[in-house]
């Protein structure tokens, strides 16, 4: 079966202009050629009968590795901007682009008004970064490109047979592949790595033209991470809320819980996650363990250092634990019950007393919600934070700052410290 990305290949080959030889050795499945037999005076001119050019046409998929990149970005994007002069100053203004080269049609389809095929010079080290802000600058208004195709024309080296499917009839054979082919990368992959490529190799007139485009693959920029504490600015306070565990064999039904509180004037939201059916401990013997827990009727299994107990009847699970292990440490999962409620509950000393006592389990974070903002990075931040806050008010948060190539991510990540 021929994958939509396979067939593409050519598309994009012709569309950015690669030059790989007679272009017509990737889209011409016979080609005529004319002859000039010798001509017989006494008789009749004979017909001309083209000769026919065979070719056969495979694909498929191989590991290959990189072995040059050109110093070119290749993209195919579609746009409603068409200002062609604010979209080359973007471009030039991205550091390591040093040439931009656009080409603009009007698109009738749904993905833009227009249609761009851009060429950027952009050294071999360089294409990651330039790469990155295209994806992120350039998606985001108020050019929101939808790219079809960002790649860098490179070589990359196969192993000397390659199995391949003809086309259309799905037969396998092994294919020599030249000692480099051309191909398109993504601007995130380096010289001398090995990565998946859908393949298209033509025999045509006894010469053999291949193609490579890599295949799509999980990319995650490379990030740099600080912390630091820092000073946030209460905006706002829309509600307040907490945590408790809850007992692993009690109930809770949170709708009537939240009709309790209402019933107490505090309009909240609850939500509960039932307790695991299991739990983990880590003994010194824990394949002895494992074994006397199965015994006695208890299914356990080990991982690793750590034994799995599976919770049937919790006393009885538990008597036999203690009685296989007499002295082990071992602590039972619980449920987690969260309770959010709005501004008609206003925070004070006396207030929590009241919500707490009508809530089962034990009480483990409290906070109030709303937003905050962040002076130091002009950042706005909607999440938790302490419950006593009011509007105005400064409180400390712990600060995560990443950046990617350089540039900060906003906004931080700003963890409110709660007490």
């Amino acid at each position: 079966m021929v994958s939509p990305r396979t067939k593409s290949i050519f598309l994009f080959v012709v569309a950015l202009g690669l030059v790989l030889g007679p272009i017509s050795y990737f889209l011409t499945q016979n080609a005529p050629e004319p002859t000039n037999p010798p001509i017989d005076d006494n008789s009749t001119p004979p017909t001309e009968f083209p000769t026919i050019k065979q070719s056969k046409r495979y694909m498929g998929e191989a590991n290959g590795m990189v072995v040059s990149k050109e110093e070119s970005i290749f993209l195919i994007g579609f746009s409603n901007y068409g200002n062609e002069e604010a979209i080359n100053a973007s471009l030039l203004n991205i550091s390591g682009v040093e040439q931009v080269n656009i080409s603009k049609q009007e698109n009738s389809g749904e993905t833009g008004l227009y249609a761009y095929t851009i060429q950027l010079k952009v050294k071999p080290e360089n294409t990651e970064r330039v790469g990155y802000f295209l994806m992120t600058t350039f998606r985001a208004p108020p050019f929101s490109f939808t790219f079809d195709s960002i790649g860098v024309p490179a070589k990359v080296n196969f192993p000397p047979e390659v199995l391949l499917a003809k086309y259309p009839s799905g037969e396998l054979s092994n294919i020599t592949m030249p000692e480099e082919v051309p191909a398109y990368i993504f601007t995130y992959t380096n010289n001398r790595q090995v990565t998946t490529f859908a393949i298209d190799a033509i025999f045509s007139g006894g010469k053999l033209q291949v193609v490579a485009l890599e295949n799509p693959r999980v990319y995650k920029p490379p990030t740099d991470t600080e912390y630091e504490l820092g000073e946030a600015e209460v905006l706002n306070v829309t509600g307040y809320g907490f945590s408790s565990d809850v007992d692993y064999e009690e109930t809770v039904e949170a709708s009537e819980v939240e009709a309790m509180l209402l019933s107490n004037g505090v309009n909240a939201t609850i939500v509960y996650s039932e307790p695991n059916d299991f739990f983990f401990v880590t003994p010194e013997n824990s394949f002895e363990l494992v074994q006397a827990l199965n015994v006695s009727g208890v299914k356990a299994e080990e991982q690793g250092t750590d034994v799995k107990v599976f919770i049937g009847n919790l006393t009885e699970t538990l008597a036999v634990l203690d009685e296989a292990s007499p002295g082990l440490d071992y602590s039972v999962p619980k449920g987690l019950l969260l309770v959010s409620a709005n501004q008609s509950f206003v925070y004070s000393a006396e207030e929590p007393v009241k919500i707490y006592s009508l809530t089962p389990g034990e009480m483990s974070v409290e906070h109030s919600t709303g937003c905050f903002f962040i002076e130091k990075y002009a950042d706005t931040i909607c999440r938790q934070m302490p419950a006593d806050v009011q509007e105005g008010e400064l409180f400390p948060v712990n600060i995560t700052v990443k950046s990617v190539f350089g540039g900060i991510l906003h906004p931080v990540i700003a963890k409110p410290i709660l007490g």
